[in-house]
Order: C-alpha cells, then structure tokens, then sequence
C-alpha cells in the first residue's frame, strides 16, 4: 500500500508540472503558462506532430505544447468562465524554427568602368615584388665523388 501512495502522489507531482514540447521553449506551467495536450485523433496528432518539426520524435500521453504556440484566432471567443480554451480544430502555428528570413539587398550593380579597370596588366608588377614565390635553384651533386 506504500508503494501505492507513492507511486499516486508521484503521478500527481508530475502531471502538474507539464512543460512544453516545442524545441527551445522552456514554458511551463510553474511559470504560468497554459498547456494543451495533444489530439488524440491520430490524424490531428499527426497534423501537430508535424508543426513541432522535431527528428524522430512521437508526442506522448504525457506530451503538451504550451499557449504560445497557438495564435489567438485558434481560442474559442468569450467564454463564460474566462478561460480560453482551443477550438476543436485548432492547430499550432506559432514556432521558433519558423522564423521569416530577413530580405536581403539586391545587390550594388557595378559600372562596366570599374570591372575593366582592374586587369592582369596592373597586377603583374605587384607579384613581382614577392621574390620569395621565385622558383629555386638547386647545384647538382658533381660525379667525381
């Protein structure tokens, strides 16, 4: 029976200490984060599997993704007791790993004086000035020896 009560007051403890499943996101309830767990309709679990983007990985009973996650047009509206709950068909759509790529600028374009202007002509005398690249002689054994 100890073991019993044990093992259910454990239970209680780790279920009310849920953090989030998403990579990188350390949200949790202690820290007053709302968390969902995830669908158990296999096919929107796999929808929500998906949107998480982790490698080799398979969400759980015990799995949750936290309120950051869902956009504020995935909660139902007005609610009565003023919790916001997800709507039945909402999916997460908020992730780190989905960041927007800065644009970038076009590039400067260069005026045909410019890329005329540098030529091997003008580079020649300057490799001069690096003797150490000369090739090096080398005596040969005479074969009186």
């Amino acid at each position: 029976r100890v073991s019993q009560i044990v093992y259910k007051s454990l239970r209680v403890v780790w279920l009310a200490m849920p953090c989030c499943s998403a990579w990188g996101c350390s949200n949790r309830t202690e820290k007053g984060f709302r968390m969902f767990s995830f669908p158990r309709n296999p096919a929107r679990r796999r929808i929500w599997e998906a949107r998480v983007k982790r490698k080799n990985w398979a969400a759980s009973s015990s799995s949750y993704l936290c309120e950051v996650h869902f956009d504020s047009s995935q909660f139902e509206n007005k609610r009565a007791d003023g919790k916001r709950k997800l709507k039945p068909n909402a999916v997460p759509t908020i992730f780190s790993h989905r960041r927007v790529p800065a644009k970038r600028k076009p590039p400067t374009k260069r005026s045909e004086e410019a890329s005329t202007t540098t030529s091997c002509a003008k580079l020649t005398p300057a490799l001069s000035d690096h003797t150490y690249s000369a090739p090096i002689k080398h005596d040969k054994p005479s074969s009186s020896e």
